[in-house]
């Protein structure tokens, strides 16, 4: 298998593993909580087994990471009956473990995505500044929230850059 498509496998992964989480029918029982954590645990085994290889080899990292969904609120009336604020706290934990494992995988000089399909500021802009806090070898270049219309979801984008390594 060649190294740039472990990346393509790793993004797919991702969304496999998280997306029945988020887009089960109203009618159907979710456990999101346990749908996380099971999320959660699968994607640090990928991510891990990924660093031997993949540390510092990719140009671009897109995180699209679980989110509570409120930009597409539109489309799926039946989260605001279903999210909980703890969802929310949850999912932001969550998103902080993914953001700073898939971290390690961004080549110095090159490029970090990250989005959600959400409006709230702890999984958005609070989620960035808590990252670029402790990561002080990334910078944000460009940050846009777009709000939702009749005709378009909601989201969020932020795209950072690491620093290149001092020789």
């Amino acid at each position: 298998m060649k190294k740039n498509s472990k990346f393509f496998i790793f993004f797919v992964l991702m969304c496999l593993i998280l997306c029945p989480a988020f887009s089960s029918s109203p009618k159907e029982k979710v456990n999101v909580k346990e749908d996380l954590h099971n999320a959660e645990n699968t994607l640090m085994e990928i991510i891990t087994e990924m660093d031997t290889v993949m540390k510092e080899k990719a140009d671009l990292v897109i995180c699209d990471l679980p989110c509570s969904g409120l930009g597409v609120i539109g489309r799926k009336p039946d989260i605001k009956y279903r999210l909980k604020k703890e969802d929310i706290e949850e999912l932001a934990g969550l998103q902080e473990n993914m953001l700073e494992a898939a971290k390690i995988l961004v080549k110095p000089g090159h490029y970090l995505l990250y989005a959600t399909c959400t409006l709230t500021e702890a999984e958005n802009e609070g989620q960035i500044e808590r990252f670029l806090a402790k990561n002080e070898n990334f910078k944000l270049l460009e940050q846009k929230t777009y709000v939702p219309t009749p005709k378009n979801d909601g989201f969020f984008m932020s795209l950072l850059q690491k620093a290149f390594q001092e020789q």
